[in-house]
């Protein structure tokens, strides 16, 4: 997944309290029905799933980082 895709989720999952909560229920679930293609993205989806099984400082943490599966390198999240 692209460093701006990342990016645009995590500032949702940051600012959208429904999405967040959906998030982290099901994070697969949730971004597909938010429209994210997901497909071959799995070494994402298991970053993901473990951040959001942090504290939300972990996730913050993470993102600072750069959660593996993101591309280009430029940004926070690649």
């Amino acid at each position: 997944m692209d460093s701006k895709r990342i990016d645009e989720i995590t500032r949702r999952a940051i600012s959208d309290a429904v999405f967040r909560e959906k998030l982290s229920a099901n994070p697969e679930k949730a971004l597909r029905e938010a429209g994210y293609p997901i497909e071959g993205e799995e070494a994402f989806l298991k970053s993901l799933e473990a951040a959001l099984a942090q504290p939300p400082e972990a996730l913050m943490g993470a993102y600072e980082k750069g959660l593996p599966g993101g591309t280009g390198g430029s940004g926070p999240m690649g």
